[in-house]
């Protein structure tokens, strides 16, 4: 019998990603903010129209998000995982200010009841910018310094609560949208025509399809994860070599010029290497290749 899985938030970066991954390996259950998020994800990755859909927004201010998760849960049903791919992103770089509230109540709030419905079935992602950078490499028992504000202060308090009850991954996804307007990284440098790529900015990269590689590994193998909060630790890599790789990988005609002013060490590391081992995290060039 096919393994039911839900994946809230499934038409941004890391949920298309996932949704790349077990379409045609499960039967699905998709939320989007709109019809028009479904059809921009079928054309892009096909298939939607065979899974279960519902149109579900987090930012209500009528409605508590807390009624708002149930009455979620209650039109999905049972499911053997669901994984939680919605998020407001790390604007402050950009420019943008997003309210402090849609911070709390999308990035705090809305893990925090999925996590007290489903409990163990739910995987939620977490991010390396609950560390500011000046004393990486960062091991799960590190001090948290969040940056950007409110953005990391908001992932970490969901951290804090929703391991107790759910599996944590914390890393730093990358990855393509299915819009082609977005701001993440290799969506926005495809847009570009002179980049300056920081080669003393060092991240642990872990790109949306391999996130959804793990998803399913944990699936399809019935793997356990003994500690509830676990990096997805990888080999460090400079983001200006993550853009030069990925410009090498799809041809692209952009000035990609070395800038060493700007520093950071957000490298995670993790105190369990025996079950990071077990989800059999890909090296970076393979992940890049499986975009």
């Amino acid at each position: 019998m096919r393994r039911r899985v839900a994946i809230i938030g499934s038409t941004g970066m890391l949920g298309s990603s996932v949704y790349k991954v077990l379409n045609g390996k499960c039967s699905l259950v998709l939320t989007a903010r709109s019809k028009e998020q479904f059809e921009d994800l079928d054309k892009v990755h096909g298939g939607v129209y065979v899974h279960e859909r519902h149109i579900f927004d987090a930012i209500n201010p009528s409605i508590s998000i807390a009624r708002r998760v149930q009455w979620l849960s209650e039109a999905i049903g049972d499911v053997d995982m669901v994984i939680n791919c919605v998020g407001v992103l790390n604007k402050f770089k950009l420019g943008m200010t997003p309210s402090t509230r849609d911070y709390f109540t999308i990035n705090t709030e809305l893990p925090i009841n999925l996590s007290e419905i489903y409990g163990k079935k739910l995987i939620h992602p977490s991010t390396d910018c609950v560390f500011d950078g000046t004393a990486g490499p960062y091991t799960e028992d590190s001090l948290p310094s969040p940056s950007y504000g409110v953005y990391g202060y908001a992932k970490l308090f969901a951290d804090e609560v929703v391991k107790e009850r759910s599996q944590v991954f914390r890393c730093c996804l990358i990855g393509e949208e299915i819009r082609e307007d977005s701001f993440q990284m290799f969506t926005w440098f495809k847009r570009q025509k002179s980049v300056e790529g920081y080669t003393n900015w060092i991240i642990t990269p872990i790109t949306g399809v391999e996130f959804g590689n793990v998803c399913w590994r944990i699936l399809a193998e019935n793997i356990e994860i003994a500690p509830n909060l676990l990096h997805l630790a990888t080999a460090p890599i400079s983001k200006y070599n993550i853009l030069r790789q990925y410009k090498e990988l799809k041809g692209l005609d952009i000035e990609l010029i070395q800038n060493g002013n700007v520093q950071a060490n957000k490298t995670l590391v993790t105190e369990y290497p025996e079950e990071l081992a077990k989800l059999r995290i890909a090296d970076f060039a393979t992940q890049l290749k499986e975009l």
